[in-house]
């Protein structure tokens, strides 16, 4: 039977390089959210100030206009 030894298993196992890829994944997630988050956002302030466009038309009462 063939014996396979695999280097780093046990104490010694080289985990560094999985850092950088688990990072690199971490920070994209974060930027992916904090984009949906500004899209959310404006995406809501346009909705208000389209609101408050047609309210402000709304509520005036006749007596101010010529």
């Amino acid at each position: 039977m063939v014996r396979i030894l695999l280097s780093g298993v046990g104490g010694s196992s080289n985990w560094f390089p999985l850092v950088l890829p688990l990072a690199g994944i971490v920070v994209i997630a974060y930027l992916i959210q904090v984009t949906v988050r500004f899209i959310k956002k404006r995406k809501l302030h346009h909705e208000n100030n389209l609101v408050n466009d047609l309210s402000a038309n709304s509520d005036s009462t006749g007596q101010d206009q010529i």
